[in-house]
């Protein structure tokens, strides 16, 4: 008999930007080659599943959960608005990777009841990123 998975009713995780990757934003997506797009959502994806093992192993999240991203921006990060809205094309990579790394069986609504996406800026890390919020639904 298999032991089960440890689970979370919460959980915290930053996802700085993969190798300098930008941040996808919705206003990005329409000006990208589609090629260059794919590439763009995998290293979000993998970096996600990379960070979400490292800081909590195999351990998955109660479902339902809401998530709450903030859009993490350094000062003066050109060419990206402080529009929440934006940065959905990034969270649907990272909750891919969430799904990826066994955090969420699935991103479907019976697992992820509410997506909220805000922005912030004047971060201290240079790079920028995004902070991810998951509680109970």
């Amino acid at each position: 008999m298999t032991t089960p998975r440890p689970r979370l009713n919460h959980a915290r995780l930053i996802i700085t930007r993969p190798d300098n990757t930008p941040l996808l934003s919705a206003n990005r997506q329409n000006r990208t080659p589609p090629p260059a797009w794919s590439r763009l959502v995998k290293r979000w994806r993998t970096k996600a599943a990379k960070d979400w093992r490292a800081a909590y192993g195999r351990q998955r999240l109660n479902t339902p959960v809401e998530i709450m991203a903030y859009q993490l921006l350094p000062p003066f990060y050109p060419g990206v608005a402080l529009d929440g809205d934006n940065i959905y094309p990034t969270v649907k990579a990272v909750t891919d990777g969430l799904v990826d790394a066994g955090a969420l069986p699935d991103d479907t609504d019976e697992y992820i009841h509410a997506r909220v996406f805000l922005a912030a800026s004047a971060t201290k890390d240079k790079h920028g990123g995004l902070y991810i919020a998951a509680h109970p639904a």
